[in-house]
C-alpha cells in the first residue's frame, strides 16, 4: 500500500519549517531505519531552502509530493 501526500506553500522560510515538521510524522509511516529518515529530511530540507533562497516565480511557491509504499519513500 502506498500513501502520497502533497504540499503547497508559499515559498517562505516559516512555509518550509511548517513543511519539515508536518512531513517528519509522514515519514516515518515508512518505518525506514531512523538514520535514512534523518538523511532523506535533510535532503529535503536542503531542498526547500534553496527553493526558497532562489524562488523567482510570482508568487513564489514550494511544491513537495512525498510517496511512502512498500519499495521505499520518495
Amino acid at each position: 500500500m502506498s500513501h502520497r501526500r502533497y504540499w503547497r506553500r508559499p515559498a517562505t522560510p516559516a512555509d518550509a519549517r511548517r513543511a519539515r515538521h508536518e512531513l517528519l510524522p509522514f515519514l516515518r509511516s515508512s518505518h525506514l531505519p531512523d538514520d535514512v529518515l534523518d538523511d532523506l529530511l535533510l535532503a529535503v530540507c536542503e531542498a526547500l531552502a534553496n527553493a526558497v533562497e532562489h524562488a523567482h516565480s510570482d508568487p513564489p511557491w514550494l511544491e513537495v509530493t512525498a510517496d511512502v509504499g512498500r519499495g521505499g519513500t520518495r
